[in-house]
């Protein structure tokens, strides 16, 4: 399996979480990892990221956060990062676009909460 990547970018989330942000497209929600994690996207009832856009498979891609390194791995379906098709994988960094099928997304990123300090409470939403 080959795995596309670019010379000189950060592909780094250690810091920072990614969020996945559908432009040009109001109707669809946008995604944010908050812990390593695999993410499938596409039409089907076990995806986490729905897409429901015709043109986009059951299963299209499957997002992968394993240490700080965002992936996506082609399933079913046409990707696109900044404008290269995608045939296995590839790894995602802040600012890249991505175009699942029809759906065009962005790659951003936000700071990690901060840890709770230990001898504090975890407060839980009423």
């Amino acid at each position: 399996m080959s795995v596309t990547k670019r010379q000189g970018s950060r592909i780094s989330f250690g810091s920072t979480l990614p969020v996945l942000l559908p432009l040009y497209d109001n109707a669809c929600e946008s995604w944010q990892f908050v812990a390593d994690a695999e993410i499938a996207c596409g039409t089907g009832d076990d995806c986490q990221f729905r897409l429901n856009h015709e043109g986009i498979a059951d299963r299209h891609c499957v997002f992968n956060l394993r240490a700080g390194i965002l992936t996506v791995q082609r399933i079913d379906g046409r990707l696109w990062l900044n404008e290269i098709p995608v045939s296995s994988e590839a790894v995602l960094a802040q600012g890249d676009i991505l175009s699942i099928g029809p759906v065009t997304i962005q790659i951003d990123e936000i700071a990690r909460p901060a840890a709770p300090a230990r001898d504090s409470p975890l407060l839980l939403p009423r």
